[in-house]
């Protein structure tokens, strides 16, 4: 029995010493785990000799059993502690293997990442920078790390880092601001946000840091800007010189039609020739088409220039309606065209310029008749709803080509390619019209296709 207790007791240690050995290849930790092989080693041989002095001349076994039983247990209980320990420092090297893995991921994932990134600690010295940031700043990763801003960086720019990263410290919170920083091609504007990096327990460990160069961009917004304002100049100085124009040919088209006037109508006797009276009525054509572009052209540019004074004052609908229905209702009878208006007589009264809303009233009345064919039909429609007030100019005329009604408040545009009906207007109308209505915190909407007629939508909040 003694003798089976020492055997297994030897065998037992020299296992646990071959444990210990392959330990060596699970924690790296030579110098340590083979220490303690030797130690298991030498016991078992110490083992093994107290076998043979146990054993007399005749071959009989003495021994104390009692000796024997804790000498068992001592070695059992290395043999499970090295056979239990090693499980555990294996699952400890596979941690830190996978855990050196992620952080060669991180770094590869944030040395290609497209910003300046870097981590400082506490006290503002270098704790990591990507390949971005050496790059930008020319310098390398072990020139960085350890180095406070100070070191790598003019005063005036380290004291603005640090400034920022206090701030980030103090709030908890990312903050970002935009830095002039110097570049051998001159100083750049990074647009930088620090943010606090925290431990388990909530307290600031580190400061974080993603940049942009935006230079390009702020340059990009520079030039808009500049580009912005010479349009602006540009178009002001086009307005003024609209308005000098304007007023330039109205004297001399005044003197004309009032002649082409008397000689069309023979108010200092007969001319003689019927052609001189086709010429004088030409001319009068002529002159009314090229006054009304000038009048266009003046209130466009008026407008354009912000110099549009609006009187506002609250306006009865109704009556604006019936004085531009009764101006209007004459061109349409001279089409055999019917022109009718419909509304309540409880609208409420719109708080706007009378003579401007007037205006977008002909303009758009006149466009109706002006492009729908003779017997054809003219509906005004005048509804309040929600505060405001909705026009609608139903016609049954030519209508228009859907692709091209986004562009009908273009100066200039026209709706129709046909030489006669081109010649039916300056373009300008709907550009006007477009602008007193915007003036007046309204909306115009156009809808319509080729030979289905126009609905054209007006909506103007009550005064």
């Amino acid at each position: 029995m003694s003798l089976a207790i020492l055997s297994l007791s030897v065998l037992l240690q020299f296992t646990a010493a071959g444990l210990a050995l392959r330990l060596i290849l699970v924690t790296g930790r030579k110098r340590a785990w083979s220490l303690i092989a030797i130690a298991m080693v030498l016991m078992g041989i110490r083992r093994c000799i107290s076998l043979y002095r146990n054993i007399t001349a005749d071959g009989a076994f003495q021994t104390d059993l009692s000796a024997e039983l804790i000498a068992l247990t001592i070695s059992f209980l290395m043999f499970a502690g090295v056979a239990w320990i090693g499980p555990l420092f294996a699952d400890i090297r596979r941690s830190g293997k996978a855990l050196k893995e992620s952080e060669e991921r991180f770094r590869v994932f944030i040395d290609n990442v497209p910003a300046l990134v870097s981590l400082k600690d506490l006290d503002g010295r270098y704790l990591f920078v990507n390949e971005e940031y050496r790059k930008n700043f020319n310098m390398g990763q072990v020139e960085s790390e350890g180095k406070s801003t100070a070191a790598l960086f003019p005063k005036e720019i380290a004291e603005d880092f640090a400034a920022q990263e206090h701030q980030v410290i103090e709030n908890l919170s990312p903050v970002t601001k935009e830095h002039k920083v110097p570049h051998p091609d001159g100083n750049h504007i990074h647009l930088c946000t620090k943010f606090p990096v925290l431990d388990s327990q909530g307290q600031v460990i580190s400061v974080g840091t993603i940049s942009a160069d935006i230079t390009d961009r702020k340059q990009a917004e520079d030039d808009r800007n500049v580009a912005l304002v010479n349009a602006e100049e540009a178009n002001q100085a086009k307005s003024e010189f609209l308005a000098t124009m304007s007023h330039e040919f109205r004297t001399p088209l005044n003197a004309i039609l009032g002649f082409a006037d008397i000689l069309s109508n023979q108010y200092l006797g007969p001319i003689g020739k019927s052609k001189y009276l086709e010429y004088a009525t030409d001319i009068q054509d002529s002159g009314n088409y090229l006054l009304e572009l000038v009048n266009d052209l003046l209130d466009l540019s008026t407008i354009e220039a912000g110099k549009q004074n609006l009187q506002k004052e609250p306006v009865s609908i109704e009556e604006l309606i019936e004085d531009c229905s009764h101006i209007i209702s004459e061109q349409a009878k001279l089409k055999n065209i019917t022109f009718s208006a419909n509304y309540s007589t409880w609208l409420p009264s719109i708080f706007g310029d009378p003579r401007s809303l007037k205006q977008i009233l002909l303009n758009l009345f006149s466009n109706a008749v002006k492009f729908t064919p003779e017997g054809g039909d003219v509906t005004v429609s005048v509804l309040s709803e929600n505060d405001e007030v909705i026009l609608t100019v139903v016609d049954t005329g030519i209508g228009i080509d859907p692709e091209k009604i986004p562009l009908l408040t273009d100066p200039f545009v026209k709706a129709h390619e046909d030489p006669y009906l081109s010649n039916q207007g300056t373009g300008l109308g709907l550009t006007i019209t477009k602008s007193l209505i915007n003036l007046h915190d309204g909306t115009l909407d156009i809808a319509s296709e080729l030979g289905q007629g126009t609905t054209v939508t007006v909506m103007l909040p009550v005064g």
